[in-house]
């Protein structure tokens, strides 16, 4: 028996006997002193990615390929390496070539499957994934990777049928049961999805992200209580998670609990962050747009707080946003977020300035209007719109197709359509048309979509006599104006929008409109169809 094979059966025996880390050090010694047999250089770095050292492994695996530059496993063992580094643009060029020396390699697809994942090439990814499910159909990995992708890509009817076919082959594995129940509930089926997380917590009661997703679902049926406690429990046993912090902040702040609320969804700024100051009187205080433009539009309204306690108030926000943001009083100077940072003594994100000024349910600062309209603008708009007596009621259908919720919280216009009559001027206020909804626009006026920026669609608002949209950053617009809004929401809203109430703490001149049940938009439509007849026909 010859040295390597020695000191590999040596490091199994350890392994074998509990002490992996006794196992790589002999390894190790062993590889250290022959570097050029490959057989120790892979084994010693397989052993040490078992350990979760894929530094240490990636120089067995460089040994290894200096030796056999072509070999297969050992190219597929350092691309993986390289990919637990971080280094997914390697990763794949070395997995690249391991395909190309095996084309038809079903773990080759799938790992380079992954690393395209990581890299946001996901069609890529899913052919990938495609192509080794054909090589090997009944291999759960696989499928389960699959179906993960499937969500990232809003696929969840595709991705719940890998889920099931993966516990057909594997029937008692607790993260497949969540994950199917993450799949039921993105296709709007809660109590199935509730059923599939407590299945899940029976096998694996100790899992904190499963109860995590409990609380969505409970959230979503309309147990609150049940929810919170869920999303508390979670918060609890995964103290260094963010996202569950910040989850239970969410459903403290749908239910109205602002003060423990924004502290929880603190938790969504990673650290060290520095706290807001004692005192802002002279210093110039940055004040910086995070998340969507609707979120920019709703808590700009802190600007003029932070001014009037004696600061200078720089306002950093999209470009889409820069001009309409010059509105804002208070407001020293607005750069957009493709500009250098400016200079600043204190920088703080628009949504911790609740949390900074102990915002509670009670006391929200919500005098309106806090943006308005460039008259120049106003009249240019004017000009290109009907003319006579007859109302203008603005619409806005869908949003962003990108947004995690869009499948919820848009309409397609075949039926949104059904408000629009001959009583009224009906004017589209949202830049972009699905190519689905466009035969429905015979009858909406949609002014020119190219080159506007929200200055131009808080100018088209300002003409409106009413705004009905659903959840978009128009709603918000037209609140902070105070312009009347009406508001279509799903039936499970974001937390800004609360629970059971038809009007807004944060914008008084906006009804909300909710669905009873899920996908329940039919009612809603009839209900804003008679509300908006009485506006126009004036009975």
């Amino acid at each position: 028996m010859d040295k390597a094979v020695a000191a590999i059966n040596a490091a199994v025996r350890l392994a074998e006997q509990g002490d992996p880390a006794g196992a790589a050090a002999g390894l190790c010694r062993a590889a250290a002193k022959a570097p050029k047999d490959p057989r120790l250089q892979v084994q010693c770095g397989n052993l040490l990615r078992q350990l979760h050292r894929p530094a240490e492994a990636l120089v067995c695996f460089d040994r290894a390929a200096r030796v056999l530059p072509d070999n297969p496993a050992v190219l597929g063992n350092r691309a993986i390496a390289l990919a637990e580094l971080g280094r997914h643009r390697e990763a794949l060029s070395c997995i690249d070539h391991v395909a190309r020396l095996r084309p038809d390699d079903p773990n080759t697809l799938v790992n380079r499957g992954s690393m395209l994942v990581q890299l946001g090439r996901r069609t890529e990814a899913l052919t990938d994934y495609n192509r080794a499910i054909g090589l090997r159909p009944d291999h759960a990995p696989t499928l389960i990777n699959r179906a993960n992708l499937l969500m990232d890509l809003r696929r969840p009817a595709e991705a719940l049928a890998d889920y099931d076919r993966a516990l057909t082959l594997r029937p008692n594995h607790p993260a497949t049961i969540a994950d199917r129940g993450n799949a039921l509930l993105a296709l709007d089926r809660p109590n199935e999805a509730l059923g599939a997380y407590d299945a899940a917590l029976r096998l694996d009661p100790g899992n904190a992200h499963t109860i995590d997703h409990r609380g969505n679902a409970l959230q979503v049926l309309g147990r609150f209580d049940d929810a919170l406690a869920s999303h508390a429990q979670a918060a609890r046993m995964a103290p260094t998670v963010p996202a569950m912090r910040v989850h239970l902040g969410l459903c403290r702040l749908l239910l109205g609990d602002f003060k423990n609320g924004w502290r929880d969804y603190e938790a969504r700024r990673p650290p060290p962050h520095p706290p807001w100051p004692d005192s802002v009187v002279g210093k110039t205080i940055l004040l910086q747009a995070e998340q969507g433009l609707g979120d920019t539009i709703m808590f700009c309204r802190y600007a003029p707080l932070v001014k009037a306690l004696g600061a200078t108030v720089l306002l950093r926000v999209p470009r889409p946003l820069a001009r309409l943001m010059a509105t804002l009083p208070g407001v020293d100077c607005v750069s957009s977020t493709d500009e250098p940072l400016p200079d600043h003594d204190h920088a703080c994100p628009l949504m911790s300035l609740p949390l900074a000024f102990g915002t509670e349910l009670h006391g929200v600062p919500a005098e309106v209007p806090y943006l308005t309209a460039d008259q120049g603008l106003v009249t240019q708009w004017a000009d290109r719109l009907p003319k006579g007596d007859r109302k203008r009621i603005g619409l806005v259908w869908s949003g962003n197709p990108d947004h995690p919720n869009d499948r919820r919280r848009s309409i397609p216009l075949a039926s949104f359509a059904r408000l629009v009559d001959g009583d009224a001027d009906f004017i589209g206020l949202q830049t972009d048309v699905r190519d689905s909804d466009e035969p429905a626009l015979r009858d909406i006026l949609m002014p020119e979509l190219d080159n506007r920026d929200f200055a131009d669609t808080a100018a088209l608002i300002r003409l409106m006599d009413v705004v009905i949209t659903v959840d978009t950053s128009v709603a918000h617009l037209a609140g902070a104006m105070g312009k009347p809004v009406w508001i279509l929401l799903p039936h499970n809203p974001d937390w800004r929008w609360m629970h059971d109430r038809d009007d807004s703490p944060w914008y008084p001149s906006a009804r909300l409109f909710r669905q009873p049940a899920p996908g329940d938009w039919d009612s809603v439509l009839e209900r804003v169809g008679r509300e908006l007849s009485r506006i126009t026909t004036g009975r």
